[in-house]
């Protein structure tokens, strides 16, 4: 019956109390379109859409707005948090390949209006870091796969399409950019070599095998010999008495030969010198003038031209013992070893031989000239002497020589 009325009261033109208010914000604007770019472009240029990061940055978000993005022109769409979507290769462990990439993006706001769809952005994704470069010399010059060659020439194999190389002979330490298919190294000696690649979207490769090889690059230096020991009366009058011949501008890596005979014959040689041994040394040569000449051969096999010769004389033998005899013994008899002259003769001096002689049995020595010596001052005498030959070898110590030097008679003496 109450509903009746209440019917009834509503038709009759009754007025019901209002209701609670309802408050709410209308917004049917859409929301801007997104802009995105690329966060890091690693390829060429900054500018070629090439990168190994796929992160994608966004522009326009509007707060509390939520965004989708899409990587099949919006056929289908995952949602995106942050300001940013990292799009994964194939080593980014997300089961994508790498390759052409096309995302767009789109922003809902907080009233559910969506944003246009935004532009493009295509993209090239390369994860994948390119293949270690492999090296081989160009040209081995020396004995087949000995790696001794004359050509420092590398070629490189297993280069990307696009792709920078680099090189180095330092462990890496230091790396010089390559160009084309090989590289030359310079400067004789030992060598070892690596090589790296960047692929187009900025991947470094790893580091190639280590080559190792020696480098000879032609003809070896002409090599320089001198003597070690000028022992003559000057330092180049080419006499000596020590035949040891230093040889100059070798080459670590090669050999050397030395010949007596104007090239008829070689000898191998070791070290940086060579001893020429003569009469008195054991070598079965005699002293006397020597003819050196020297050529080296690099480790790729390559002979240098002859040195210039060396001439010189050597002399090992020591010159004779001295012999002293007085030049006038004026006692009683020739042979009483008195006299009134002091002079000494030499015998056995050889030629450009110089000597000394000594009064005191060798603790001192003076140098003597021409072929005798005057000894001065009344009494008993003592003398010795030696020569050195042209070649400064020192001669054996003659005999001692005494005798009574009375170079006038006693004052007599007067007696009452």
């Amino acid at each position: 019956m109450a509903s009746r009325r209440s019917s009834c009261w509503a038709l009759a033109g009754n007025q019901g109390p209002a209701s609670d208010p309802f408050n709410f914000v209308q917004d049917t604007t859409a929301p801007v379109k997104l802009g995105i770019t690329l966060a890091r472009d690693t390829g060429g240029s900054a500018s070629d859409g090439i990168t190994n990061d796929g992160t994608i940055n966004l522009s326009g978000l509007e707060n509390g707005a939520t965004w989708q993005y899409s990587l099949n022109g919006g056929g289908s769409w995952s949602t995106g948090s942050g300001t940013s979507v990292k799009l994964k290769g194939t080593v980014d462990g997300a089961g994508n390949a790498d390759g052409a990439k096309t995302i767009v993006v789109r922003q809902t706001d907080l009233a559910g209006n969506n944003s246009a769809v935004s532009d493009n952005l295509s993209l090239t994704l390369d994860t994948l870091v390119p293949a270690k470069l492999s090296l081989a010399l160009a040209r081995d010059t020396g004995v087949i796969n000995d790696k001794i060659t004359s050509d420092g020439t590398v070629n490189i194999t297993g280069l990307e399409a696009n792709a920078s190389w680099q090189w180095s002979t330092d462990g890496g330490v230091n790396w010089s950019r390559g160009s084309g298919t090989s590289f030359l190294v310079s400067g004789d000696g030992n060598k070892a070599v690596t090589a790296r690649q960047i692929d187009l979207a900025g991947n470094l490769g790893a580091v190639s095998d280590v080559l190792t090889f020696t480098l000879d690059g032609g003809l070896p230096n002409r090599p320089a010999v001198s003597l070690a020991r000028d022992t003559g009366a000057s330092s180049s009058d080419k006499i000596t008495s020590d035949g040891t011949i230093n040889i100059g501008k070798l080459d670590p890596a090669g050999s050397w030969q030395y010949s007596l005979d104007g090239g008829a014959s070689w000898l191998n040689g070791t070290g940086t010198s060579v001893r020429i041994k003569g009469a008195s040394d054991g070598g079965g040569n005699a002293d006397g003038m020597k003819n050196v000449i020297v050529r080296q051969t690099s480790a790729a096999g390559i002979t240098s031209p002859a040195s210039d010769v060396l001439t010189f004389n050597l002399v090992t033998t020591a010159p004779a013992k001295l012999g002293l005899t007085l030049h006038n013994d004026t006692g009683t008899s020739a042979s009483d070893g008195l006299t009134n002259d002091g002079t000494v003769d030499i015998s056995g001096l050889a030629s450009g031989a110089t000597w000394t002689y000594s009064t005191d049995s060798g603790l001192t020595w003076s140098a003597g000239s021409g072929s005798n010596v005057v000894l001065t001052g009344n009494g008993s005498k003592s003398i010795q002497v030696r020569q050195t030959d042209a070649a400064g070898n020192v001669g054996p110590i003659s005999d001692s020589l005494g005798f009574t030097l009375a170079s006038r008679p006693p004052r007599p003496s007067v007696s009452a």
